[in-house]
């Protein structure tokens, strides 16, 4: 007669263990988390830097390498790459909208020309998992910069100023011939 009790208490009874076991403050599995309102009072934000110093050193070596060059390059830092990649389809284009890239190179004009990724101390994670989901992102962004025919060039943490000056000149070369490029890395190499 009351058979009909008994899924309802054990599948009251898994959901209060699964209710439990989740973070404090995080929206049940399967549910969005609302969107606080731009209305609502905020506290408790600090500011950060925007590059730490491996990535600050790189940045500065980069501008250096764009302002020695005759080129129309810039350089900026943690760009949005769905500021500067659009797809047709919205769900493809979430998956790249806030996904960022350490540096692009820009023209006056605001095209972007390439896009430079730092792989420095902290790019693998400490953990397997964390290295697992670097080099996913790492893929997708290959991917996509490839689909968009956008260069990507990789710089590590072992590259100093003369090796990133280096590896950019030679980038310059390979993709953005129209730059004078190779007079400039022969005028470099002259002079060392």
């Amino acid at each position: 007669m009351f058979e009909f009790l008994i899924p309802l208490v054990l599948g009251g009874t898994a959901l209060y263990f699964v209710m439990r076991t989740r973070r404090p403050g995080a929206a049940p599995t399967g549910t969005v988390e609302p969107m606080v309102p731009d209305t609502a009072p905020v506290a408790g934000f600090r500011k950060r830097p925007l590059l730490n110093t491996l990535e600050m050193s790189a940045y500065l070596s980069l501008c250096r390498w764009a302002e020695t060059r005759d080129t129309d390059l810039h350089v900026s830092a943690q760009v949005a790459m769905g500021e500067f990649i659009g797809h047709q389809d919205y769900q493809q284009f979430r998956r790249i909208n806030t996904k960022r890239v350490d540096f692009a190179l820009f023209e006056s004009t605001g095209s972007v020309k390439a896009v430079v990724e730092y792989d420095g101390r902290g790019h693998w994670g400490k953990t397997a998992n964390e290295a697992q989901q670097a080099q996913d992102r790492d893929q997708l962004k290959n991917q996509v910069l490839r689909e968009a025919g956008i260069p990507l060039i990789r710089l590590t943490e072992r590259m100093g100023p003369r090796d990133i000056m280096k590896e950019m000149d030679l980038a310059l070369v390979e993709y953005m011939p129209d730059a004078k490029a190779e007079e400039l890395v022969a005028a470099r190499t002259a002079r060392r």
